[in-house]
Protein backbone atom coordinates (compact mmCIF):
# COMPACT_ATOMS: atom_id res chain seq x y z
CA UNK A 1 0.00 0.00 0.00
CA UNK A 2 1.90 3.24 -1.14
CA UNK A 3 -0.71 5.66 0.17
CA UNK A 4 -3.40 5.53 2.90
CA UNK A 5 -7.05 4.25 1.55
CA UNK A 6 -10.56 5.41 2.43
CA UNK A 7 -13.54 4.14 3.13
CA UNK A 8 -17.13 6.02 3.93
CA UNK A 9 -18.88 3.36 6.14
CA UNK A 10 -22.57 4.46 6.75
CA UNK A 11 -24.37 3.58 9.90
CA UNK A 12 -24.23 -0.38 10.94
CA UNK A 13 -22.01 -0.91 6.92
CA UNK A 14 -19.49 -3.12 8.02
CA UNK A 15 -15.64 -3.64 5.80
CA UNK A 16 -13.74 -6.70 6.22
CA UNK A 17 -10.28 -6.59 5.93
CA UNK A 18 -8.64 -10.01 5.55
CA UNK A 19 -5.02 -10.38 6.67
CA UNK A 20 -4.75 -6.99 8.04
CA UNK A 21 -1.03 -6.98 9.02
CA UNK A 22 0.63 -4.02 11.10
CA UNK A 23 -1.62 -1.93 9.29
CA UNK A 24 -2.74 1.06 11.12
CA UNK A 25 -6.61 2.53 11.44
CA UNK A 26 -7.39 5.77 11.74
CA UNK A 27 -11.07 7.33 12.45
CA UNK A 28 -11.23 10.82 10.37
CA UNK A 29 -14.88 10.98 11.33
CA UNK A 30 -17.62 9.55 13.30
CA UNK A 31 -17.08 6.30 15.37
CA UNK A 32 -16.00 2.85 13.98
CA UNK A 33 -16.55 -0.26 15.77
CA UNK A 34 -13.60 -3.23 15.25
CA UNK A 35 -13.60 -6.45 15.78
CA UNK A 36 -10.55 -8.92 15.17
CA UNK A 37 -11.35 -12.31 14.47
CA UNK A 38 -9.95 -14.22 17.29
CA UNK A 39 -9.96 -11.46 20.14
CA UNK A 40 -12.77 -11.45 22.83
CA UNK A 41 -12.39 -7.42 22.90
CA UNK A 42 -14.26 -5.20 20.68
CA UNK A 43 -12.53 -1.51 20.10
CA UNK A 44 -14.00 1.71 19.57
CA UNK A 45 -12.28 4.68 17.85
CA UNK A 46 -13.91 8.32 17.76
CA UNK A 47 -12.56 10.97 15.37
CA UNK A 48 -8.35 11.27 15.73
CA UNK A 49 -7.82 8.36 16.91
CA UNK A 50 -5.85 5.66 15.56
CA UNK A 51 -5.28 1.93 16.19
CA UNK A 52 -2.15 -0.40 15.10
CA UNK A 53 -3.72 -3.79 13.40
CA UNK A 54 -1.95 -6.74 14.85
CA UNK A 55 0.88 -7.95 13.23
CA UNK A 56 -0.50 -11.64 12.50
CA UNK A 57 -2.45 -10.86 9.83
CA UNK A 58 -5.99 -11.62 12.23
CA UNK A 59 -9.00 -10.55 9.70
CA UNK A 60 -10.71 -7.25 11.36
CA UNK A 61 -14.37 -5.89 10.90
CA UNK A 62 -14.59 -2.70 11.07
CA UNK A 63 -18.46 -1.14 11.55
CA UNK A 64 -19.49 2.87 11.08
CA UNK A 65 -21.10 4.06 14.22
CA UNK A 66 -23.63 6.47 12.41
CA UNK A 67 -21.72 8.15 9.51
CA UNK A 68 -18.26 7.77 9.47
CA UNK A 69 -14.82 7.40 7.58
CA UNK A 70 -11.66 6.00 8.38
CA UNK A 71 -8.07 5.23 6.53
CA UNK A 72 -5.96 1.99 6.40
CA UNK A 73 -2.23 2.22 5.65
CA UNK A 74 0.91 0.40 6.66
CA UNK A 75 2.91 1.81 9.36
CA UNK A 76 5.32 3.27 7.15
CA UNK A 77 2.78 5.61 5.30
CA UNK A 78 1.39 6.48 8.08
CA UNK A 79 4.59 8.09 9.77
CA UNK A 80 5.13 9.83 6.78
CA UNK A 81 1.75 11.52 6.66
CA UNK A 82 1.70 12.52 10.22
CA UNK A 83 5.11 14.31 9.12
CA UNK A 84 4.05 15.92 6.71
CA UNK A 85 0.44 17.09 8.53
CA UNK A 86 2.73 17.77 11.72
CA UNK A 87 5.42 20.14 9.22
CA UNK A 88 1.92 21.72 7.58
CA UNK A 89 0.73 22.65 10.81
CA UNK A 90 3.86 24.68 11.86
CA UNK A 91 3.98 26.83 8.29
CA UNK A 92 0.10 27.24 8.28
CA UNK A 93 -1.00 27.78 12.23
CA UNK A 94 -4.24 28.26 13.00
CA UNK A 95 -5.89 32.04 12.69
CA UNK A 96 -6.81 32.21 16.72
CA UNK A 97 -2.62 31.06 17.09
CA UNK A 98 -1.76 34.62 15.30
CA UNK A 99 -3.93 36.71 18.41
CA UNK A 100 -6.38 37.79 15.65
CA UNK A 101 -9.10 38.87 17.54
CA UNK A 102 -12.14 36.59 18.23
Amino acid sequence: MTRPQDFELAHSQALSLGKAQGQILRCVRGRLWITLAGDADDYFLDAGQTMQLPGSGVSVVIEGMGSSRCQVASGRVFAVWLRRLSSKRQKDPAPWAAGSPA
